[in-house]
């Protein structure tokens, strides 16, 4: 079974990102531990809110200060979500494969997090 955990390595300084990331964590942990196709695509949705909102709160970070390659980093944020929300709407739609989500959430969120984000360090 998969688990993802929120290390201290992966803070960024800044709290209110950094508790947003916390909870990101143990969302994701959930969806990688959900036993069946229903609980994954409530989950998903649940997370994909928290993720789109946890995007709207860390872009309103960065704008007053001019981060570097702002525009890409939001573009980023609207191709994750597409890819999340093509994840739940495929599942719906009858299309579940649970390590969608789990390599959906390692190779792609995480890797923005743990890549992107700590640039804002």
């Amino acid at each position: 079974m998969c688990h993802l955990i929120s290390l201290e390595e992966y803070k960024t300084g800044h709290e209110e990102i950094d508790r947003q990331h916390y909870f990101l964590f143990e969302m994701a942990n959930r969806i990688v531990q959900a036993h069946n196709k229903q609980a994954t695509i409530r989950l998903g949705n649940i997370f994909f809110r928290y993720l789109y909102g946890y995007f709207i709160t860390e872009e309103s970070i960065m704008k007053p200060y001019d981060y570097p390659v702002y525009a890409e980093h939001v573009q980023e944020h609207k191709q994750l979500l597409n890819k999340l929300r093509e994840l739940i709407v495929n599942s719906e739609n009858g299309e579940w494969v649970p390590t969608d989500f789990i390599d959906f959430i390692r190779t792609q969120l995480m890797v923005h997090i743990v890549e992107k984000d700590m640039r804002l360090c």
